[in-house]
């Protein structure tokens, strides 16, 4: 139920909040704070800033994120989600440290050439609060591999296909 309505708030509220705001652009990775005010839901500041709550980046051709990772530096108890392009994207490893607070993290995010939206929810709070303060730590960005060029392609299958031809019409002549 808690998913459900995170995803309302992002849509409602998230994506049109976002429409007036310019999102802190993630292309050489990005290290630092958010916050929020309001209970559970969309997160409110990225860096100290209240006027940013999400994170853009544009790739020119298939890349991969080496890593996003998350943790609470408020109180034990808070939680977040991890959202991208409006959907939600599960954590490849979460846990909590020694005095409680939350950390998640995942590896290698996929992203297909284009723009790209990242924000954060609170999904649990810390008793008794309806405010906080995390971290956050986007690495780079590099390309998912690196583009074939056709055109030796297609001359190394020309060659291979002459040289089969070749050999057949030699076997024919003997």
């Amino acid at each position: 139920m808690k998913k459900i309505l995170c995803v309302l708030c992002f849509l409602m509220f998230g994506m049109a909040g976002s429409l007036g705001a310019t999102p802190i652009n993630l292309t050489s990775g990005w290290h630092g704070k958010f916050a929020w005010s309001d209970g559970l839901g969309m997160i409110d500041s990225i860096g100290g800033d209240y006027m940013e709550s999400i994170w853009e980046i544009t790739v020119g051709v298939d890349s991969i994120m080496s890593s996003i990772s998350v943790w609470d530096i408020y109180g034990p108890g808070d939680e977040f989600s991890l959202y991208v392009d409006g959907a939600e994207v599960a954590w490849e490893k979460t846990y909590t440290n020694s005095q409680g607070n939350f950390y998640g993290e995942y590896d290698d995010l996929f992203l297909s050439a284009g723009s790209h939206f990242f924000t954060l929810f609170v999904t649990s709070m810390a008793p008794g609060s309806s405010s906080g303060k995390g971290m956050v730590d986007f690495s780079g960005v590099v390309p998912a591999s690196a583009p074939v060029p056709e055109p030796a392609t297609l001359f190394l299958l020309g060659a291979g296909l002459l040289g089969i031809a070749g050999l057949k019409r030699k076997k024919m002549t003997r």
